[in-house]
């Protein structure tokens, strides 16, 4: 469990850090703390079901920092409050890495519970790399989420929909935004339509295509 009782820098040089508060009520609160992997290429993992990152910040080099429920099934709101988890975009802001923010996970990680994105406000990332992967849903609502990163959406045993949109500008391994889906990617009702950009290619990958882009 990290609260606010602690400050400084909590770092492990260039190696992984994982801080797993459980399903502690309090979960993660980072008040006033640098969470560190020392500039390295250590992968950063908070794992709980409930974070607040608003005081502190978490620098993770060129590693990737994971933040996954440690309930599995539990819904992650990204700018959605009435998810089981959730973060704000003013959350991620205090977050810096040259690899990717992942939201949910796969592998010893794999979130199951769905993902909604954009529910209260524009999830805007500057030039940070995303990724939302589960084995759920992937609902995009009107304000969206834009990065000028590299965006991947992945929904491996669900689909991906609603109103948003989707805007990723960078170029990664020769595209900028990819949406992967086990089911449907889109509504086929027109006013429930996402809309994506992806300025350096967009890939989609599907099993049921459904819905238009």
């Amino acid at each position: 469990l990290l609260t606010n009782a602690i400050s400084g820098t909590a770092t492990a040089g260039s190696a992984a850090v994982t801080i797993n508060a459980g399903t502690n009520a309090t979960g993660i609160v980072n008040a006033g703390t640098n969470i560190s992997n020392g500039g390295g290429a250590g992968n950063i993992f908070l794992i709980a079901d409930n974070v607040s990152l608003t005081g502190g910040t978490i620098t993770g080099g060129s590693g990737n920092v994971v933040l996954h429920p440690a309930t599995a099934t539990n819904t992650i709101g990204v700018e959605d409050a009435s998810m089981l988890t959730h973060v704000t975009s003013l959350e991620l802001n205090t977050i810096s890495t040259t690899g990717t923010v992942v939201i949910g996970g796969s592998g010893a990680f794999t979130q199951s519970g769905d993902i909604t994105i954009g529910t209260n406000a524009l999830v805007n990332q500057g030039t940070k790399n995303l990724s939302f992967i589960t084995t759920g849903n992937i609902l995009v609502n009107a304000n969206g989420v834009t990065t000028s990163g590299v965006e991947l959406l992945k929904a491996s045993g669900g689909s991906i929909s609603g109103a948003g949109t989707i805007t990723a500008s960078g170029t990664g391994a020769g595209h900028g935004l990819d949406l992967v889906a086990g089911t449907t990617i889109n509504s086929t009702t027109a006013a429930d339509q996402l809309a994506a950009s992806g300025a350096g290619g967009l890939t989609i990958s599907n099993t049921a295509p459904s819905g238009t882009l």
